[in-house]
């Protein structure tokens, strides 16, 4: 961890922990997006039922 201030400001991470934190990124938001249209295809099935 590197400081500035006293205050942590970056952090020195190995190629491989970088490559593994992106995918986890790219997974959450994939994760998430499917999430949201399954949600939002219940919602549109609800709403269509109700009419």
């Amino acid at each position: 961890m590197v400081t500035r201030d006293g205050r942590d400001a970056f952090a020195v991470v190995s190629v491989k922990d970088l490559i593994a934190l992106e995918e986890v990124t790219q997974n959450r938001e994939e994760f998430l997006e499917n999430r949201h249209q399954a949600k939002m295809r219940e919602f549109r099935a609800l709403k269509a039922g109700v009419r």
